[in-house]
């Protein structure tokens, strides 16, 4: 099963949980990774370049290599050649939901959903089509308009796992955690590869504090999905929520070889050096995780911290600043930091001057 959109990313980092198995050390999950080539994708590419430059006039083609571009995450690329395929044929719906797709990988919501309407009005049904539209009304918080088109999809194609699993999405937000479970226990059954559903599903049970539920289905998406970060960093929550930091800290560090940008990943690691009063060490992960979230309130607030209790105070007024001018929150934290800040120098400017 393809990986959701990566549009989504943020949304769910809070809600994928794991847990581990009770008969061997979870710790030994993680496999190798494989040495990572291009060589079929640079052939496929080739062959592609070379069908569009024997027949430049041919909208098939902008259409097969901006798919091609979708799937290697080129959401630009993939733009210009629905756009190119559009051009020469725009009665082709199908041309218009790649338009939409490549949009709403950059992000531009509205005018990927500008796009999707224009597909669906040249009376292209198909589950894709109106997955894509639900997906995107989910993303807007127009959840009855999401729930909808999940509907229309499903009743198309009674099948299609994807569907249901944005059902599990948008009922889990409106807080039917019934309904949500059902839903994504169905985007198993028919796809028991789908490792976003065994995560949405654990962090249903997890909430709940049933721990069991939760592990059942987490040991069973690692099964398909041994190497996916969100799953190795919430079996770092796991353990860490179960008070077994070493463990806890394993895992963490997995989730960031698999997924450097997993910056929440790189906060926890932080705050576990932050709260054993390793301060130094602490930087060292509050600034991976600043580089993937700039203007995240926690993680400045955390590091202008270490920067302070290891003396580096213009460190850390700079973000404790960048806390209070972003208004994310941590703000009332951040001012205080910055009056003892204040008061700091001023007692060792008066110690000097004696």
């Amino acid at each position: 099963m393809r990986k959701i959109s990566a549009l989504l990313f943020t949304v769910l980092l809070a809600w994928v949980v794991i847990a581990c198995d009770e008969k061997k050390d979870p710790n030994q999950t993680i496999q190798d990774v494989p040495e990572q080539t291009a060589y079929s994708e640079t052939i496929e590419l080739k062959a592609l370049n070379d069908a569009v430059l024997a027949d430049p006039e041919n909208p098939e083609l902008y259409f097969r290599r901006g798919n091609y571009f979708l799937d290697q995450k080129e959401g630009e690329q993939a733009y210009k050649d629905a756009v190119r395929a559009i051009y020469l044929d725009s009665t082709q719906g199908r041309f218009w939901l790649l338009k939409s797709k490549a949009l709403y990988t950059l992000p531009n919501v509205k005018l990927a959903m500008e796009a999707a309407k224009k597909a669906e009005a040249l009376k292209l049904e198909t589950p894709d089509l109106l997955v894509q539209i639900g997906e995107m009304h989910f993303v807007l918080k127009e959840y009855a308009m999401a729930i909808k088109y999940m509907d229309k999809a499903i009743k198309i194609a009674k099948y299609e796992p994807k569907a249901y699993f944005y059902k599990g999405l948008i009922f889990s937000e409106l807080k039917d955690s019934a309904k949500a479970v059902s839903s994504l226990q169905t985007a198993i059954e028919l796809s028991p590869e789908f490792v976003d559903a065994y995560n949405k599903l654990a962090v249903l049970y997890f909430d709940q504090k049933k721990y069991d539920m939760a592990k059942q289905y987490l040991e069973s998406g690692l099964r398909f999905g041994p190497k996916d970060a969100f799953l190795h960093y919430n079996m770092g929550l796991y353990f860490d929520y179960t008070q077994k930091p070493d463990s806890a800290v394993n895992w963490l560090k997995k989730a960031i070889f698999f997924e450097p940008g997993l910056y929440s990943a790189h906060f926890k690691l932080g705050k576990y050096e932050f709260d054993a009063r390793r301060y130094s060490n602490s930087i060292d992960h509050f600034e991976a995780a600043k580089s993937y979230a700039p203007k995240q309130a926690d993680i400045l607030f955390y590091l202008g911290s270490a920067y302070a209790y290891t003396g580096k105070r213009d460190e850390a007024r700079k973000n404790f600043d960048a806390v209070i001018a972003n208004k994310m929150g941590y703000e009332d934290r951040a001012t205080e930091q910055l009056k003892k800040l204040k008061e700091t120098a001023l007692a060792s400017d008066t110690a000097k001057a004696k």
